[in-house]
Order: structure tokens, then sequence, then C-alpha cells
């Protein structure tokens, strides 16, 4: 499998970007763990480096309440709601790119975003067994 450790600036823009102004890109690959839908850890790896970024608590509390919710409660039924996403190939870093990702993951599946996903799951203190 080929993995990027460095890459040439990008034929598509005019302008170089931060990276290639300093002659020095790198390309780092990211996956995002998730449990059904609800991110958990963001992993990015380099040439160099891996990077692994747990999402804040309130994600894992998300995944808790939305497994009870949906009867996932035996520890089978849970592990299936596990999925690891293709790897994307981002500029910069493997600490870079898993930052990058994990705040913009964190700034999308806000509080409201978050508790509104977990109610697709069913209504609080009811589990779909």
């Amino acid at each position: 499998m080929h993995r990027p450790t460095k890459a040439s600036c990008s034929p598509r823009s005019s302008l170089p970007s931060p990276c290639c102004a300093r002659r020095r890109c790198r390309m780092a690959e990211v996956q995002v763990t998730k449990w059904h839908e609800i991110p958990s850890l963001v992993t990015a790896r380099d040439g160099d480096d891996t990077v692994k970024i747990p999402m804040p608590p309130r994600f894992q509390e998300a995944i808790d309440e939305a497994a009870m919710r949906a009867g996932a409660v035996d520890s089978d039924a849970y592990l299936e709601g596990w999925t690891r996403g293709e790897w994307q190939v981002m500029e910069g870093s493997a600490a870079e790119a898993a930052d990058h990702v994990s705040r913009e993951l964190d700034t999308t599946w806000n509080n409201e975003a978050l508790n509104g996903l977990v109610d697709t799951y069913g209504p609080p203190g009811e589990t779909n067994e």
C-alpha cells in the first residue's frame, strides 16, 4: 500500500500552499473511527509518525447512550457498531492532520447535533431490544 510521505506543490493552484512555500510539503493519511455515525477517534499517519486523538468525553458518553437506546447492550452488539472510515489524504504532518480533523469534528458535532443524533436511537431511558 502506498503511504505518502512527501508531496510536490499542487499543480491545481497558482499559489503555493503554506507548506510548499517552506519547501517542506508533507502529506498525512487520516482515518476516523466511529460507533455508527458518532466519531470516537482520529488516527493520522505519515512516513514518520502515527498520531491518535480521542474525541472529547461527550462523544463517548453519546456513544454509550445511543448504544443503550439502540439495545446494543451485550458486547457483540456493541462491537458490531464500530467502523473505521477510509484513509483520507491531507496536507501536513500526522499531528497537524489529526488535530485539524478532530477539531473539525468537534465543531460539526456540537452538543445540539450530537444529542439530536443520539435521540434517533430512541427516547431516553428506553432500549430497543
